[in-house]
């Protein structure tokens, strides 16, 4: 029966050792765990007939060759499996990394192909969108055409302004000059905005524009505008009146002169308006 024990190892020594090396450490042990001696344990007398049987097979000439050959043998069996260990670990370590790599790659793959198709949905929205705001654009133009047939000015309208109010409650980077221009334009052609904190003064370029915008915008639905007409409503515009008795070259000459007089007390009145608005607007960051 082929031992199952290292042999050299059971009697502490190494493969080269000597018959008389031999001898002597097997002596050593023997006495050690000699079953006289250990009594009380059970496993003494096991371990003196390994201790025999080493001795028996170290000092025999070819039964200790034949053992060293099978030491030997399994030594090298033990270093290829390691190998084999060592080979089919990078194998495996490799495997794993070209799948990670491959699973990268679809990931990546696939990012990119959302991103595409995030771009080609913005792109297609903006297309429609920019055609809704035409469409947009060319009913309230429309709207304020009709209303314009419908309200003719006669020289007791109450004056009514160009000039629309803004305010929303919370702070909202939204609101800016561009944003409040495009969300407008769609009314009308504007002439100027003034933008203050939470507040905004527009002057549009058409009072009914104005006034239209001031009844349907609401701006963003989370912070919505709240919009009036930055009107007067007490004043009332009269055009200067023609003297019964002066001639027609006369008349002609004192209208033309009054439509100009009025003309500019208009702009200076716009300019007035203007001015009380911001003044009001910065005083109290509020409309």
């Amino acid at each position: 029966m082929i031992p199952q024990d290292d042999l050299y190892a059971l009697l502490d020594i190494t493969i080269d050792a000597t018959v008389e090396v031999i001898r002597s450490a097997y002596r050593k042990k023997a006495l050690k765990c000699h079953p006289d001696k250990n009594p009380d344990n059970p496993k003494a007398i096991e371990t003196f007939h390994r201790l025999s049987e080493a001795l028996k097979i170290l000092t025999d000439t070819e039964a200790r060759k034949a053992y060293d050959n099978v030491i030997k043998a399994k030594q090298a069996a033990l270093v290829r499996h390691r190998k084999l260990d060592a080979k089919r670990q990078k194998l495996k370590e490799d495997l794993e990394r070209r799948e990670k790599e491959a699973e990268e790659r679809v990931l990546v793959q696939k990012r990119q192909s959302d991103e595409e198709k995030l771009a080609t949905e913005i792109e297609r929205l903006r297309e429609e969108g920019s055609k809704e705001l035409q469409e947009e654009q060319g009913l309230m133009k429309s709207q304020l055409f009709n209303l314009s047939d419908s309200e003719p000015y006669n020289s007791t309208t109450p004056f009514s302004t160009d000039k629309i109010k803004l305010k929303w409650k919370k702070e909202d980077e939204r609101y800016n000059k561009e944003s409040l221009e495009k969300i407008f334009f769609k009314y009308g052609d504007i002439q100027n905005i003034i933008v203050l904190g939470k507040s905004a003064l527009i002057e549009m370029k058409d009072s009914n524009a104005a006034s239209i915008a001031a009844k349907i915008e609401t701006g963003y639905m989370d912070n919505p505008l709240k919009i009036k007409i930055a009107s007067e409503n007490d004043k009332k515009f009269t055009t200067p009146q023609v003297m019964p008795f002066e001639t027609p070259q006369t008349a002609s000459t004192l209208q033309s002169d009054n439509d100009y007089e009025t003309l500019v007390m208009r702009k200076l009145r716009k300019a007035e308006e203007r001015k009380k608005l911001i003044k009001e607007m910065i005083k109290n960051d509020e409309i």
